[in-house]
């Protein structure tokens, strides 16, 4: 329900609360603009009159509105792409100790290069509970050549039932990187990684059936996996089925 107070923090805390990177899902969720409200109808709202009500809550310190509308600036939802303009956003909702706009903000610093900086903010969003920084400071410790930390990070982001933290863990089970070799751990974590519906994993999930890597080889299920893949545009997955059907 939406709270009566017309403080945009409160309304956007309770409205967002599960607020991710997934922002298409929320824009036309069912908003309730009338603080009188709980038996006035609620109003579907489009992209351009979401887009007005984050500007007008933001403008009142709203941090989640803050980062949703970094969001719109970085991918060019209804504005020019403007990334001075998310970053702006963003770091105004991160200094809030927000955990997605923290991660947002890490992620500009990483595509820019500044691990420095990227580190920084990946960090305090993980400590702010974000999995996805997580996998990110996995990357740059491996990037480093620390496998042990590479490792120990993927690990933390795979127990916070994070994918891409199972997909990456198990490829250092395949290489020896960090932790010791291990096939069928590796299998177990691109399998559960395939079911949440990573498409690298389902591809690296084909390649252990058709390799016989950590289970039998079997091409049929090979090739299963190779589609699922590819069904997500993993162009991998593609050259895979192309070279197991000839």
């Amino acid at each position: 329900e939406t709270p009566k107070s017309k403080n945009y923090n409160d309304r956007f805390n309770a409205l967002f609360a599960n607020y991710s990177d997934k922002y298409t899902e929320s824009i036309n969720k069912n908003f309730n603009l009338n603080n009188k409200a709980s038996s006035s109808p609620s109003k579907t709202l489009s992209p351009e009159e979401s887009f007005k009500l984050y500007q007008e809550a933001a403008e009142q310190g709203s941090f989640i509105a803050q980062n949703n509308l970094g969001v719109y600036y970085r991918d060019g939802i209804i504005v020019e792409k403007n990334l001075d303009e998310a970053f702006k956003y963003f770091k105004l909702s991160a200094e809030k100790n927000y955990a997605p706009a923290q991660y947002n903000l890490g992620l500009l610093y990483y595509n820019n290069k500044n691990l420095s900086e990227a580190a920084k903010y990946f960090n305090l969003a993980a400590n702010n509970g974000d999995s996805r920084a997580l996998v990110y400071l996995g990357f740059i410790a491996y990037n480093m050549k620390n496998y042990p930390t590479a490792a120990f990070l993927y690990r933390q982001a795979a127990e916070a039932n994070n994918p891409e933290g199972m997909n990456n863990l198990a490829s250092l089970y395949v290489s020896g990187q960090g932790v010791p070799k291990n096939l069928s751990e590796a299998f177990a974590l691109y399998s559960k990684a395939a079911e949440l519906g990573l498409s690298a994993a389902m591809f690296n999930l084909g390649e252990a059936y058709n390799n016989g890597f950590g289970t039998v080889k079997d091409k049929a299920k090979a090739l299963d996996w190779y589609k699922k893949a590819a069904a997500q545009g993993y162009k991998p997955a593609e050259d895979a089925i192309k070279k197991l059907t000839q």
